[in-house]
């Protein structure tokens, strides 16, 4: 509507701020094929230490694929809420219609913002949605991004993606924070050792909402302890949320969070004392021996499915950027 001259309209308008997004050449799947060109929003480290920062990959829900214009308001929030982001290089790639990071589905259908009947997204394509996130990141330049601290979240599909990352390329990663969406297992690699070998490497803290049960599943969360050689049965410990924190939206709730840590647990979910503080000036305390292993359910209020907004918002009471900052890969 603004190329044409009638005007903005806010609903309509895919329109996005262009200075925002930044585009990378990914491979192909045949070899002999041209390069595809992958698109993702940036946002640069505002605290440049003397060190390299660590780099998040943000993956969106499955509602950017028919509404692109939402990826900016989102990240635009986390960034707004979170002053822990600016010590971060946060890439949030698009799984939007046309982009080669959407996988299209077989079979579900959605309309689009012309209410056209189309096929919908299922799911980020892995190998290339991580091979953006590390062209974005070599991009930054030399000396700009710590590649032991490759981090990755996501919310609902972006969960889910983030699970499957995890098993195909936990070994290179630190952390990973998947917010109401849980394992697909792909392909049955819920038997494949390597698989696990790779995602047993990775810290985890998973966040959904304790009515949302299709999201979360507790026999993943065993199975993995198992493999991690951690008991099947976890620790708990509920935390509130204070009111004054919570979103204005969610004025009755949630009013508080259980942990389940297979383990041992770190503080109340944010890394607790002196990893806290040395994290916020920047520096790269030393991580637990052995990789997190957590299950943070929210509970109160009438929200059933989004605990990422205040997960995202509430780093005094989450602590999720934090947290990400000690954890680095292990060898």
């Amino acid at each position: 509507c603004c190329q044409n001259g009638s005007g903005h309209d806010a609903h309509w308008c895919a329109g996005l701020p262009s200075q925002m997004f930044r585009e990378v050449e990914i491979p192909g799947d045949d070899p002999m094929s041209p390069p595809l060109r992958a698109h993702y929003l940036l946002v640069e480290p505002h605290e440049r230490k003397a060190r390299p920062a660590p780099a998040l990959l943000w993956l969106h829900g499955a509602a950017t694929y028919t509404w692109p214009e939402t990826l900016c308001k989102d990240v635009q929030a986390f960034v707004d809420a979170n002053p822990a982001t600016r010590g971060f290089a946060v890439i949030a790639p698009l799984a939007t219609s046309g982009e080669p990071l959407a996988e299209v589905s077989d079979w579900r259908r959605k309309q689009d913002r012309f209410q056209n009947d189309v096929p919908y997204v299922e799911t980020f394509h892995v190998q290339r949605t991580w091979d953006c996130f590390l062209a974005a990141c070599r991009a930054l330049g030399p000396g700009c991004v710590d590649f032991d601290r490759l981090c990755v979240t996501g919310f609902s599909m972006g969960a889910q993606a983030a699970w499957n990352i995890g098993l195909r390329f936990g070994d290179h990663i630190a952390a990973l924070a998947p917010m109401a969406g849980c394992c697909s297992w792909p392909g049955n690699c819920w038997e494949e050792e390597g698989a696990l070998a790779r995602i047993s490497q990775v810290s985890i803290r998973a966040y959904s909402m304790e009515a949302d049960n299709r999201s979360y599943a507790w026999r993943d969360f065993a199975w993995l302890a198992l493999h991690r050689g951690l008991p099947r049965e976890s620790m708990q410990s509920t935390v509130p949320i204070p009111e004054d924190t919570r979103l204005r939206k969610w004025k009755e709730g949630p009013n508080e969070f259980t942990n389940f840590c297979w383990g041992i647990p770190v503080g109340n979910g944010c890394g607790g004392g002196t990893t806290c503080e040395a994290a916020s000036r920047g520096e790269v305390p030393a991580q637990p021996s052995a990789p997190d292993l957590q299950l943070s359910l929210l509970r109160g209020g009438e929200e059933d499915h989004n605990c990422w907004s205040l997960v995202y918002a509430q780093e005094e009471t989450f602590g999720l950027l934090r947290w990400m900052a000690h954890c680095r890969r292990r060898p």
